[in-house]
């Protein structure tokens, strides 16, 4: 029986070789971490109050948008 691998390197060089998804050339880790990539917020340094808010800000934006998980969110607050 044959079947496609991830085609996904890791950070040692190697190729993930997990099963991947069906019609994808990622398994299931990395085919959601890519898109969790694409749904990425920028936060710039927090080196003053304005900055500390406005990245609070976005943080909140973006567990409400849905656009990063919360468990995330709570890491990063």
């Amino acid at each position: 029986m044959s079947f496609r691998t991830c085609i996904q390197l890791k950070t040692n060089g190697l190729q993930c070789q997990s099963p991947a998804l069906r019609n994808s050339t990622h398994c299931h880790f990395h085919h959601q971490h890519r898109r969790m990539k694409r749904r990425q917020i920028n936060i710039a340094t927090l080196d003053s109050n304005k900055a500390r808010l406005d990245a609070l800000h976005k943080v909140m934006n973006a567990v409400l948008n849905n656009r990063i998980d919360p468990e995330v969110a709570r890491t990063l607050l």
